[in-house]
């Protein structure tokens, strides 16, 4: 979660500030930093809460050109 460590540089957060804000270690945000895991939904959550954005900031979809047709 390249975004993840952008965001918590931006707020001049360390690992370890951002991961006692969370309840998690410190090799948690490491791990999702690194893309080695990801968070559950609910700290997705509370991560847009403590970044100002929305979660799916956070989650690695890719837009395309797909479009839903109604029946």
């Amino acid at each position: 979660m390249e975004k993840l460590k952008a965001l918590r540089l931006s707020k001049n957060l360390t690992q370890g500030d951002l991961a006692k804000q969370l309840g998690v270690s410190r090799t948690t945000i490491t791990m999702w930093e690194n893309g080695l895991s990801k968070p559950r939904f609910d700290t997705l959550v509370h991560l847009s809460q403590i970044f100002d954005c929305a979660v799916d900031e956070f989650l690695s979809i890719k837009k395309n050109n797909i479009t839903c047709q109604k029946s």
